[in-house]
């Protein structure tokens, strides 16, 4: 062993047995009229495991009661006035609030921008599903676990503990419920929306799809019984998927390194980001091509081979809480080599992504 890395394998399970995952075509859903947010196969899963009085949890990684609010006729979202991302509409504070820094306020009568009365929130969120699971099954304990309800420094493990101990029935959330607890009377997972992940610009947009579907199917099946995960994907040939589907983590690896070799991506290469902050955006993107330059130059000057300078580009969310933000990025073997030429100062961040 070389590297001092080695490959454990764990086979089966200490205790209980994998769940039986299967992908539904959420395209096939809408052909066949189901609107919905959820698959009609979900339903049925959804209503056995309550019959059999087991627990279901039911994944969805975006908070609030909708995605965003959208005026339908200039197609413009409501907006932060401090960051470039779309507000989320909650219905506990009866408005809207940047998931970044916080900024709320009201719901809208009219569009800011054409002033019509055609606005509306698209998208569904945790508090909506929700609302919508008390509907389909009145009858049932529903417990919602997401980052506004754990706000407190006991409200994350009450609600844990409600649920751990069948006081409710159907638990609805995001991250926060694919955490590796033991509950054993879990017996149905339905996973909303499981694209999500591959819609963002990151070379491990597959890996995290691969990884949160196996996490959170890993919640089912605890004691042995029966159990199924319901996978709600309008991409159900991703290999990211069919791989989770099948636990086929050493088919995902063989599938995603040829992607990442040929596009020189973490393991074959180092990640390095440098960002620049600045209230002004002219300013932050004058200042990261100056940086880019200046490295690119240095590089040269230097004699340092193996390392290519991209950018400067706006970043993902291009304005945060006030400022804007430009990022350089580097890319190959020994990052650290450059680190020196590199802007420092309380506007520049310098993160590098390490081949591990």
């Amino acid at each position: 062993m070389n590297g001092g890395i080695a490959l454990a394998r764990l086979t089966e399970r200490v205790r209980g047995r994998d769940a039986h995952v299967e992908l539904v075509d959420m395209r096939d859903e809408a052909a066949e009229g189901n609107r919905q947010p959820l698959s009609r196969r979900l339903v049925e899963v959804v209503s056995r495991t309550l019959e059999r009085e087991e627990q279901t949890i039911i994944y969805l990684n975006r908070r609030g009661m909708a995605t965003f609010v959208m005026c339908r006729d200039c197609g413009r979202s409501v907006q932060c006035l401090g960051c470039s991302v779309a507000l989320v509409q909650h219905a506990e504070i009866e408005g809207l609030v940047c998931h970044y820094c916080g900024y709320s306020r009201a719901m809208p009568s009219v569009c800011d921008f054409c002033g019509s009365r055609n606005i509306r929130g698209l998208g569904v969120g945790t508090q909506r599903l929700e609302g919508m699971v008390k509907k389909l099954w009145p009858s049932a304990r529903v417990l919602r676990l997401d980052s506004d309800v754990a706000r407190g420094p006991d409200s994350y493990f009450n609600v844990w503990e409600t649920f751990s101990e069948q006081r409710a029935d159907i638990l609805v959330g995001t991250q926060l419920v694919t955490r590796g607890l033991d509950l054993p009377a879990v017996t149905c997972v339905g996973v909303v929306d499981a694209d999500l992940p591959l819609h963002f610009p990151d070379y491990r947009s597959a890996e995290s799809t691969f990884s949160l579907v196996a996490q959170v199917a890993g919640r089912a099946g605890r004691d042995g019984r029966s159990s199924r995960v319901v996978v709600q994907t309008s991409n159900p040939e991703h290999y990211a998927l069919q791989c989770a589907a099948e636990g086929d983590y050493q088919g995902f690896y063989e599938a995603e390194r040829p992607a990442r070799k040929a596009f020189v991506f973490p393991p074959f290469a180092d990640l390095a980001v440098l960002t620049r902050t600045d209230r002004d955006d002219t300013k932050a993107a004058s200042s990261a091509r100056e940086a880019a330059e200046a490295i690119a130059t240095g590089l040269l000057r230097e004699g340092i081979e193996g390392i290519r300078v991209m950018g400067p580009s706006p970043a993902f969310i291009h304005k945060l809480r006030g400022e804007y933000r430009w990022q350089v990025t580097l890319k190959g073997d020994g990052l650290e080599r450059a680190r020196h030429l590199a802007p420092r100062g309380k506007d520049w961040s310098f993160d590098v992504d390490p081949v591990t």
